[in-house]
């Protein structure tokens, strides 16, 4: 069969995946690693196999690309079985010596035009491309990028130039107003928000969390600006809030919904959302995902699991057998033999499991873990991520038990590429972090604000439950505190301080959101069972735990400070 190689580095994931789509939506046969790689398949021999028979490549050429040996390792061997290398350049690189009498396509500025012309000259409608590409000047960022990404980088940093704009503006009408602290804190505020994330737009290495973070500020900024524009009656006033408008749509549409912005974002760092929606209706009516489609034949599995990871373990195995597959208590007699890798999980069995490991063999990751070299050859096949528990990611896998190859293309698409060790959980558990980090500063403020008034007594208590809490938020994001616990000290130390005060009313609506919040994040929580002392264990996340920390303190500042503004205006 003849086929085309799409050949990348797995930093321009999303870009690739679009290429590859579109390419199959014109008819077009492609060998893309994440539809071809199915659960349990050795993806090295796969990968090998696929670049080694192609009927030509296709190169998503990036500086990233050009560095990967692997990568070089295909196109070289492309060349060398005498196959045509086609370059698809998404950055600006300097192209090496070998790949230039390659056919050259421009996808940096307009990706649809280029699509085109790709389509056009793989179906012999189109003579060979020959695109001029320059090498990288000394200017350190680009400037030919798709407009969407210039729409972004300015959406985000036109606040701060409107800010010193506004400032430079009213130095005539109100001089010695002390303009010079707007002035310095636009110009600080612009180098910290170009420093955090718009550097990264040119570097094609996005991560969405910070650029919903930039946007927020960018909209909060924007909106003080507004405010003030207005009060003062300033002529800037119209095109400020015509910029406000256009940060707003930024941030709760643009985000959300655009393609050119995921073909930017790194792997692994956009929501499965965006990915679906945006690549999803390249799958064709056939391949879309529906309840009507998930018809295959039943197969029997057996699901491993620790004694830890039981909740998991039953909410993977109901989605399974709603599909039609039967779940065995005799190893022997399955057709499927499910593995579900936690940082519960012990080293042991996952080294056994992939030793005795057959084609019948899948790995599901449950949790982050920490990987290491003892857990290399379980790493040979291909896992199925289902950290998320995202109901989609357990009915494709149902679905392609018995049938991967009618359900490669979904089966891609659900596949959430994260490494290992990187933090992801489900969101009902984000929601449950923030809850508890918000009574942690709720406790801090409460404690501070009575050591200042008195009794100083009465302070010991929330700053005991504050702590108390934030050491427990830190040990359940490590998956060692069960539901039972989690539950009783998030709902119950609110509601045992609101009693204490007489207040018990005011609890209540904390326990309604807490049960609510838990409930949907059960499935994380482990079962009462000790650690195994080989568990895999978990990389700790540093820069979440920062992100917590100083969540903590500043909601915590912002609530003392309006309490004490609130007792001096009542004296």
């Amino acid at each position: 069969m003849e086929y085309t190689f799409i050949s990348y580095s797995r930093r321009q994931l999303y870009f690739a995946e679009a290429i590859a789509l579109h390419l199959q939506k014109e008819g077009i046969e492609i060998w893309f690693d994440l539809q071809q790689l199915g659960a349990g398949t050795d993806w090295a021999s796969a990968l090998k196999n696929g670049y080694g028979n192609c009927t030509r490549l296709i190169l998503v050429v990036s500086q990233a690309a050009l560095d990967s040996k692997y990568v070089e390792v295909e196109w070289e061997t492309a060349r060398q079985n005498g196959r045509e290398v086609i370059l698809a350049v998404v950055e600006d690189v300097d192209i090496p010596e070998k790949l230039r009498d390659c056919a050259v396509i421009d996808f940096r500025t307009d990706f649809n035009s280029a699509m085109k012309r790709l389509v056009s000259y793989l179906t012999g409608k189109l003579p060979r491309p020959k695109d001029g590409i320059l090498a990288p000047g000394k200017f350190p960022y680009p400037l030919r990028l798709p407009f969407p990404i210039w729409f972004a980088i300015i959406s985000l940093m036109w606040p701060y130039a409107w800010m010193l704009v506004l400032t430079l503006s009213t130095l005539r009408t109100f001089p010695n107003q002390g303009q010079a602290y707007p002035i310095l804190a636009s110009i600080v505020l612009g180098i910290l928000v170009f420093t955090a994330g718009i550097h990264r737009f040119w570097k094609h290495d996005l991560e969405y969390r910070g650029v919903r973070n930039l946007g927020a500020i960018a909209i909060i900024v924007q909106m003080v600006l507004m405010v003030v524009a207005v009060a003062i009656e300033s002529p800037l006033a119209r095109p400020i809030i015509i910029s406000f408008i256009l940060n707003v749509y930024f941030y709760l549409w643009f985000v959300k919904r655009s393609a050119p912005l995921l073909r930017w974002f790194a792997a692994g760092q956009a929501p499965q959302q965006l990915r679906r929606r945006c690549h999803a209706r390249l799958l064709g009516k056939g391949a879309q995902l529906g309840d009507e489609t998930l018809k295959s034949e039943p197969v029997d599995f057996f699901l491993d699991n620790d004694p830890a990871d039981r909740p998991m373990a039953r909410h993977i195995a109901n989605i399974l057998s709603k599909a039609g597959h039967r779940e065995v208590d005799d190893k022997s007699r399955a057709q499927k033999h499910l593995y579900l890798i936690s940082n519960r999980t012990s080293r042991r069995m996952v080294e056994q499991a992939s030793m005795d490991g057959t084609d019948t063999s899948i790995f599901l990751l449950g949790s982050s873990i920490d990987w290491s070299e003892s857990l290399d050859s379980a790493g040979k096949t291909q896992f199925v991520d289902v950290r998320e528990h995202d109901a989609n990611d357990v009915k494709v896998l149902a679905s392609s038990l018995s049938n991967m190859d009618a359900w490669r293309r979904q089966y891609a698409l659900e596949a959430t590429p994260v490494k290992f060790e990187a933090f992801a959980a489900p969101a009902s558990v984000q929601v449950y972090r923030f809850l508890a980090y918000v009574q942690v500063a709720s406790f801090l403020s409460a404690g501070l604000l009575r050591l200042y008034t008195g009794p100083q007594i009465g302070a010991v208590l929330p700053l005991l439950f504050a702590v108390g809490i934030f050491f427990l938020v830190e040990r359940a994001l490590q998956r060692r505190v069960p539901l039972l616990v989690a539950s009783g000290v998030l709902a119950g130390l609110p509601l045992l301080l609101a009693a204490l005060d007489g207040q018990t009313l005011l609890a209540i609506p904390n326990l309604l959101v807490v049960g609510v919040v838990l409930y949907g994040a059960r499935f994380w929580f482990p079962s009462i069972v000790p650690f195994a002392k080989d568990a895999i264990g978990m990389d700790k996340d540093g820069r979440s735990r920062t992100w917590g920390r100083v969540f903590v303190v500043a909601i915590t500042i912002i609530t003392l400070a309006i309490n004490l503004l609130q007792l001096q205006t009542n004296s």
